[in-house]
């Protein structure tokens, strides 16, 4: 899959029906889960409260268990598509993952800055500010396949490196 585009943006014919059924599959059966904690502390000059902390759980699937729910709804798929559509199943997990953790990070903030009257508004600007400043990062992590190949190491690299590895086992020997 094309890692370049956003997750919510990755897609093929059967994404949206896929991604109901996941849904109900996580809803009607017992599955694993990752539980996000997050604490946020403050030191202030003046009384407040300093603390905030929320935890959550979230459910997780192993791509392996996607990929044999993918095969059941979608039976008539081969195995590229099947691939494909599955592991667009499984990394819109981490959509669910994302929002529970700001979601998490916002109850915090909201206990914490209660006196200061914030609005929605004041939340949203704030993240958008964050989110510009820290995007190139997020954007750096993308691990394309074709970065990926790219960044593999050439024959005659492979076949120098081999080359001085023998020469220092001469020295040694």
């Amino acid at each position: 899959m094309n890692s370049k585009r956003p997750i919510k943006e990755r897609a093929t014919k059967y994404t949206e029906q896929l991604t109901e059924d996941f849904s109900d599959f996580l809803n009607s059966n017992r599955v694993g889960h990752i539980d996000i904690d997050v604490d946020l502390e403050m030191s202030t000059p003046f009384p407040s409260l300093n603390n905030g902390s929320k935890s959550l759980s979230v459910p997780l699937v192993d791509p392996e268990t996607v990929s044999d729910l993918v095969s059941v709804l979608l039976p008539e798929l081969d195995g590229e598509e099947l691939s494909v559509n599955s592991n667009i199943i499984f990394e819109k997990q981490a959509l669910l993952i994302i929002e529970a953790t700001i979601y998490a990070v916002l109850q915090c903030l909201t206990s914490l800055l209660q006196q200061y009257f914030p609005k929605s508004e004041d939340y949203e600007e704030a993240f958008k500010k964050a989110l510009s400043r820290i995007k190139p990062l997020i954007d750096s992590l993308v691990m394309d396949e074709e970065i990926f190949l790219g960044t593999q190491v050439s024959e005659s690299t492979k076949a120098e490196f081999n080359e001085i590895v023998k020469y220092i086992n001469k020295e040694e020997e």
